[in-house]
């Protein structure tokens, strides 16, 4: 009996220290990748933008993920976009640089606890996305009516407004990069 209650107290000890690391940053207190907007538009559905960050693949492109959800406080409401654009490195982009449907790719969209089954099935049939500001850790994006598609589906989703990019960008030994080449 013992040993099984010992089991259980290190399952609890594991799943708690889990959850505090995994949440250490979900508060509204500016911490990085948590910038919170209120401006995005889903559907003419109004959403906070928040845990937002870009990526930068191997020669690959750049993803940029933007998360809306309906309560800043509890984000777990809410859609994900992930766009896969067209410049390979931080330093091809540009403030007012404009994605359209020929430089922009969607991997997925989704519901927050929706699983990630079939990427890249999302067509874009207007609008674009801009890049407003960048600054050296963060650039804010436009949506403009960036109009989406689900191949099989028929599904259609209509996303506006801006969002505060973080810099998610890893170098290939590990290190957090940060958009400063692209202010160059």
């Amino acid at each position: 009996m013992k040993r099984v209650y010992s089991m259980i107290m290190m399952l609890v000890i594991m799943v708690a220290a889990l959850s505090l690391t995994a949440c250490g940053g979900d508060d509204n207190g500016g911490g990085e990748g948590n910038k919170v907007s209120k401006t995005l538009v889903v559907d003419g559905e109004k959403y906070y933008a928040v845990n937002c960050h870009a990526d930068q693949t191997q020669g690959m492109g750049m993803y940029l993920i933007v998360k809306a959800v309906t309560d800043a406080e509890y984000t777990y409401n809410g859609h994900e976009l992930v766009a896969h654009i067209s410049p390979n490195t931080v330093a091809d982009l540009k403030e007012g640089q404009v994605f359209d449907g020929k430089n922009i790719r969607i991997q997925n969209y989704r519901g927050l606890f929706e699983l990630v089954t079939n990427t890249y099935q999302w067509n874009v049939l207007g609008g674009n996305i801009t890049i407003n500001k960048i600054t050296k850790m963060e650039m804010t994006i436009q949506l403009n009516s960036l109009q989406l598609e689900h191949k099989k589906t028929g599904a259609t989703h209509i996303i506006s407004g801006t969002a505060v990019v973080d810099s998610g960008v890893y170098s290939s030994n590990g290190t957090l990069l940060s958009f400063e080449d692209a202010l160059k």
